[in-house]
């Protein structure tokens, strides 16, 4: 009897392994099947062509464009330009055309100072009471990590600049620039407490190396990391004026039209590079090389820094960390958008540089990489993207009122920021609350469910918060701005 049933679990365990077996390779159909219309396999050609056919709307006539590489083992193994550096004279984009880098920029002052810190120059913990001790008291205890990381609590520059009247089309120099910032009387948060990216540590980082090389920050960089690296028509400008051969327009699209936009600001340490694709390929290659061979300038420039409490930042030098292996930065400035994406590990590297405004082309970059690093094309993220770049964008429309505002009189008045020296204007028009600086006015809008809360069309400005004493009367206002920026204004009486 014992052999009988036993005779019988075998049959039925065999029968239940088919099964098994049967589902499995079901399963794995399917997986097969699934990856096969997600991603799919690509020979170096045919991942070229469909880079050509992602970014093919860039090249249709009138059209602002971008330029494309991929390097890969002191390799170009995909290189493209699309559209017109210059829609008015009808320039098309090459090589050689020279991109505003924006804040693609930080990753070669980033480099500077590494260098710096490699030859002794520098350290880590020097504090910017040491190195710039004419300076705001207030950064005495600053570090230099904290500077490097985006962990100083310093104000950002470009939010206090529109917070104070001016716009981008402004000429703006590094001293103005300089002077703005070191106006401010209370941090954003305690140093290295928190993280918060600002363009303004590159700034301080950029006169740092003016003042250690006692040259010019411009002039150092080119012969200490332009010129190394071969790029070799790269240029900086240091000046609003200065006439730059080759370079393209930005442009942002309204509809059917295209609007050029202007760069007049010339910031030390943050955005004032000027680049070709070429440039960008051979600081890649260099870069990519230096990392490969171990030198300790680029092996260190992907370290990143701990907070107080021990948590680690995501930002190295010059370039944001994502997962184990992958480092990156944007620079985004009128209509110039640009990304340089790093797989060291994989010694392969992407860059886009691009003219078009467009706010989804940085994001696409980081799919060419993925394409690259696994040969294989994501069909439907493809489809997406071109999607996309095809669409027309539309300036956003300024803000309406949804409902009248009760007591609109508690908040008009004048109101003052003595660190930056500006005055705001509240008034009432057509049962409308209005906010008027040196420039020009804006409508406020109540945020919902926020009381005393507003922000404008113009978003880069920030939230609106009136404050009350105990009796309940508008006392002042606080501007709170993107970066931790707070702006304190006091309510002046006009009795």
């Amino acid at each position: 009897m014992k052999s009988y049933y036993l005779s019988i679990y075998k049959v039925q365990l065999k029968n239940f392994c088919r099964r098994q077996t049967s589902i499995k390779a079901v399963v794995l159909l399917y997986f097969m099947l699934t990856s096969k219309i997600l991603f799919s396999q690509a020979s170096p050609a045919t991942l070229s062509g469909s880079v050509d056919q992602l970014y093919a709307a860039f090249g249709q006539a009138g059209h602002p464009g971008c330029a494309i590489a991929v390097v890969k083992s002191d390799s170009v193994i995909y290189q493209h330009c699309f559209g017109l550096a210059n829609i008015e004279q009808n320039i098309p984009i090459t090589d050689s055309t020279l991109f505003g880098l924006a804040s693609v920029t930080k990753q070669f002052t980033a480099y500077g100072v590494a260098k710096l810190l490699a030859d002794g120059r520098l350290k880590l913990s020097d504090t910017l009471g040491k190195l710039l001790p004419n300076q705001n008291k207030l950064w005495d205890s600053v570090q230099l990590r904290h500077l490097i990381h985006h962990t100083s609590g310093i104000w950002d520059w470009p939010y206090l600049f529109l917070a104070c009247g001016h716009t981008f089309n402004d000429v703006v120099t590094h001293q103005m620039i300089m002077k703005l910032i070191e106006s401010q009387t209370a941090f954003n948060f305690h140093r290295g407490s928190g993280f918060d990216y600002a363009s303004s540590n590159y700034v301080v980082l950029g006169e740092i190396i003016s003042q250690i090389t006692d040259s010019s920050y411009f002039d150092w960089m080119q012969h200490n990391v332009m010129k190394p690296a071969k790029m070799t028509k790269a240029v900086f400008q240091d000046d609003h004026t200065l006439l730059i051969a080759n370079r393209v327009n930005g442009y942002l699209q309204d509809g059917n039209s295209w609007q050029r936009t202007t760069d007049n600001i010339s910031p030390q340490g943050t955005g004032s590079a000027y680049a070709s694709l070429n440039d960008m390929i051979a600081w890649m290659k260099f870069w990519l090389s230096a990392f490969e061979h171990k030198d300790p300038i680029v092996t260190g420039m992907l370290d990143t820094d701990t907070l107080n409490n021990g948590k680690a930042t995501p930002y190295a030098f010059g370039l944001m960390k994502r997962g184990e292996d992958c480092f990156w930065h944007d620079g985004v400035f009128q209509g110039v958008r640009n990304i340089t994406i790093y797989y060291p590990r994989q010694n392969m590297g992407v860059v886009l540089l691009s003219n078009s405004g467009s706010n989804h082309i940085i994001r696409s970059a980081f799919m060419v990489g993925k394409m690259f690093l696994k040969d294989s094309i994501p069909v439907e993220e493809m489809a997406q993207y071109q999607k996309l770049f095809s669409q027309k964008i539309l300036k956003e429309a300024e803000l309406q009122t949804n409902s009248p505002i009760l007591h609109l009189e508690d908040y008009e008045g004048l109101f003052f920021n003595k660190s930056l020296l500006i005055t705001y204007q509240i008034y009432r028009k057509n049962n409308a609350l209005f906010i008027e600086n040196s420039l020009q006015s804006y409508l406020l809008q109540p945020v919902e469910q926020m009381p005393d809360c507003f922000i404008t069309d113009e978003k880069l400005f920030g939230q609106f918060v009136f404050t009350r004493d105990q009796n309940g009367q508008v006392t002042g206002l606080e501007l709170l701005q993107k970066r931790g920026n707070k702006l304190i204004f006091n309510k002046i009486n006009q009795e």
